[in-house]
């Protein structure tokens, strides 16, 4: 081997976790792209036509079948985090699902977003609940 090179296996393995600040301008992101996608579907459709169940049920499929599939949103995307399950893979749609019922433990008084400032591994309660986790990519 030669002088000053070495190999550390454990950087193969390490992911950085993403803290409590990326996630929420990663959350940002995504409300304002639902905002102008809502804004979009208000110019093409009468608002009689909208309740707020669709909104809803456009909202949830947007968040669960794009981190469900590929980890991100676009906002995700854009901050460089992804979701993963605790292995590093894709998480999966019911994994998701069981995220995204975690966040209504998550809410009140913030406490279990910010419990990602505590965790060693940057979890928040939403996190735990569903065996995932968020890294840099």
């Amino acid at each position: 081997m030669k002088r000053g090179v070495s190999l550390n296996i454990e950087s193969l393995f390490y992911q950085e976790y993403a803290g409590l600040g990326i996630r929420a301008w990663a959350a940002l992101l995504d409300y304002l792209f639902l905002s102008l996608l809502f804004k979009v579907i208000r110019i093409l459709f009468s608002p009689a036509q909208l309740s707020p169940w669709l909104m809803a049920a456009i909202v949830l499929f947007y968040l669960v079948l794009t981190t469900g599939i590929s980890g991100q949103t676009l906002g995700k995307w854009a901050m460089g985090i992804r979701v993963t399950d605790l292995d590093g893979n894709a998480p999966g749609i019911a994994r998701i699902i069981i995220r995204t019922v975690g966040y209504l433990v998550s809410l009140p008084l913030f406490m279990g977003f910010l419990w990602i400032n505590f965790d060693q591994h940057r979890r928040g309660w939403h996190d735990l609940i569903a065996g995932t986790k968020v890294v840099l990519v």
